[in-house]
């Protein structure tokens, strides 16, 4: 078992997020501005949708239906209050990516 979304491991899904793409230019040469945000599965029984996971679910597919990331997207794509919109970690994804950088 590792953290993640139950089908891809967090070490896939955020390493490159919270380390590579922010500290090397040969990575990000345009040096542009990278914002991870995780969301804790928080599963609720919906009687009315029961093969979800509720509408904090943070499960593979699941996600799209997750208000806090539904209304991420909208803030991005309206240009509203995105300075807000920092990196939001519930992860240990930087001591990992500690772990492997010190490995060389």
């Amino acid at each position: 078992f590792s953290d993640g979304d139950v089908s891809v491991p967090l070490v896939s899904l955020g390493l490159m997020c919270v380390d590579k793409w922010k500290s090397s230019s040969h990575l990000n040469p345009s040096n542009v501005d990278v914002v991870t945000r995780e969301y804790a599965h928080r599963e609720e029984f919906q009687v009315n949708d029961p093969m979800r996971g509720g509408p904090h679910s943070s499960d593979h597919v699941d996600i799209l239906g997750n208000v806090d990331a539904t209304l991420d997207i909208l803030k991005i794509v309206t240009d509203f209050d995105t300075d807000s919109l920092d990196d939001q970690i519930v992860s240990d994804i930087h001591g990992i990516a500690r772990r492997l950088s010190s490995r060389g």
